[in-house]
């Protein structure tokens, strides 16, 4: 009996030994530290999120962006080839109601030959390079080089000896039928302006880099350089600027476009119009065909070279394009 109470005694301290423990209160800081932990997780995960969230596009955004874009390129790339198509149709129909004959002499008796980019001399289509596919219009282009005599009679008078470059320069044989030489750029812009103003009308110009090249082939194959003499004044041949018109034409039907004299070709922008002025002032134009001074290895309708517009030379003169008024009109409509 003793033994039981002893054991039971023995069971009810324990149980108050434990109900004391459990009921002792938790130690200063123990709960704030649980909390902080648990806190500082929430908060990391929360910035790492927020990170995430930062550098990540979302998808609906993305898409949408995507589509804009392609659709502005689709739209403009549309637009572009509907103009292109429209302004074929412009110039196909105006080209339509043009008579065209292939050649044509102006009152000051400056004679012009047909040029027409859409076909050959022989009527097929021609083989374009890159820089001819550009070719819209036909156009007429002087027969031979600008003369001496015609520049007489538009500038009444031979104003070309009134330049330095001429006067300090060895002298050579001068004739109404020579080329004009020692005209600069500048002389040569003043020279088809006031032609302009006398006709009323903007149809007188120089010819693109293009255009020339394109007359100054043949038909079928590139007009290579003349060894023979037979069609150009070159170093081998000749002394000084010659006549033109002496040698022979090249398939096309141009005289003198290789050798003789150097000829100014127009930057795209230039206007010729009777009150234009030239812009881009500082930039060179180009020359092209080579020169009574060049060997025929650089007489050919590629030898080219860059001039400032102030130049002057005695190898270096121009032909004139002369445009349909109907031609001149479009193109002053939509510039």
């Amino acid at each position: 009996m003793k033994q039981l109470l002893v054991i039971l005694l023995a069971g009810l301290l324990c149980f108050q030994i434990y109900q004391k423990i459990m009921n002792q209160p938790p130690k200063e800081g123990s709960d704030d530290r649980e909390r902080q932990t648990v806190e500082l997780s929430k908060s990391g995960s929360n910035e790492t999120e927020d990170k995430d969230s930062a550098n990540r596009t979302e998808p609906d955004e993305l898409n949408q962006s995507q589509i804009g874009e392609s659709t502005t390129s689709t739209l403009t790339e549309t637009n572009e080839e509907e103009n292109n198509f429209n302004r074929q149709i412009a110039i196909d129909k105006l080209l339509t109601s043009v008579k065209l004959s292939t050649t044509l002499t102006d009152k000051y008796g400056i004679e012009f030959i047909l040029v027409d980019p859409r076909a050959s001399s022989d009527g097929s289509i021609p083989e374009f390079t890159n820089q001819e596919e550009d070719l819209e219009f036909p156009f007429y282009l002087q027969k031979t080089e600008m003369t001496q005599g015609n520049w007489e009679k538009i500038m009444e008078g031979p104003t070309w000896r009134n330049s330095n470059e001429y006067k300090v320069s060895e002298k050579y044989s001068e004739s109404p039928n020579h080329p004009i030489y020692f005209v600069n750029y500048q002389d040569v812009h003043a020279f088809i302006s006031k032609l302009n103003s006398a006709e009323a009308t903007a149809v007188y110009r120089l010819p693109t880099q293009e255009e020339w090249e394109f007359a100054a082939k043949s038909s079928s194959t590139p007009y290579p350089e003349d060894t023979s003499g037979n069609y150009a004044w070159c170093a081998e041949n000749a002394s000084e600027p010659m006549p033109v018109g002496t040698l022979k034409a090249n398939p096309r039907g141009f005289h003198d476009m290789v050798g003789n004299v150097w000829e100014w070709v127009m930057n795209g922008d230039d206007n010729f119009s009777g009150k234009a002025t030239l812009r881009d002032l500082e930039n060179g134009r180009t020359k092209q065909g080579g020169s009574w001074m060049k060997d025929p290895s650089n007489c050919n309708y590629a030898s080219m070279d860059s001039m400032g517009i102030n130049a002057r030379d005695e190898d270096l003169g121009f032909r004139l394009v002369r445009d349909l008024p109907e031609v001149a009109n479009y193109k002053s409509s939509h510039e």
